[in-house]
């Protein structure tokens, strides 16, 4: 095409200018682009209308462009994302996460250490739930805490102290606690 357009308008170099219009993706930049390339050459504009946006522009290319090669991943991750960039940065993550991993969005792996598992959020199941939380926090562990009967103490004066404890005085340790920053 660019052939044609050197020899049907001699002596104006457009190159660049026609290159920019067929490499350009949005019809806004394509059209803005095409007003400069009448401006330089007024013969032009109308010459490339009637050979077809179509034929010739990226912008009028009818179809998805998966024709088009391109090394260029953002390019390929936009035209992926184009809704879902609209999203808050989390949604945007969890779609891009899915993408990736496309097997479930409700089953996930969960990595930790030796502590592996698998997590149905659906289902609300977990394959070793008891592995990643201490065993104070079982249900059993509770259960038996609380298990026994539990007697408030007094008030202190009404304590019942046997009469060899009375005269013992307890010190604090001489131990001193490690500082933690």
């Amino acid at each position: 095409m660019l052939h044609n357009i050197k020899n049907k308008f001699r002596g104006i170099s457009v190159d660049i200018l026609y290159y920019c219009c067929a490499k350009a993706y949005q019809l806004c930049e394509f059209a803005c682009l095409m007003n400069v390339l009448t401006l330089v050459q007024s013969q032009l504009g109308p010459y490339l209308q009637e050979v077809g946006y179509e034929r010739w522009s990226m912008a009028y290319l009818e179809g998805r462009r998966y024709n088009i090669m391109t090394t260029n991943i953002s390019e390929c991750i936009n035209a992926i994302l184009m809704k879902e960039r609209e999203l808050p940065i989390t949604a945007l993550a969890e779609e891009m996460r899915s993408l990736l991993d496309p097997a479930s969005d409700t089953v996930c792996t969960v990595l930790d250490g030796d502590k592996n598992g698998v997590v149905d959020l659906q289902a609300r199941t977990c394959s070793n739930v008891y592995n990643f939380c201490s065993e104070y926090y079982n249900s059993s562990t509770w259960k038996a805490t609380y298990a026994g009967v539990v007697y408030p103490l007094p008030h202190q004066d009404d304590w019942i102290v046997p009469n060899e404890f009375r005269n013992i005085k307890v010190l604090p340790s001489d131990i001193r606690s490690i500082s933690r920053r």
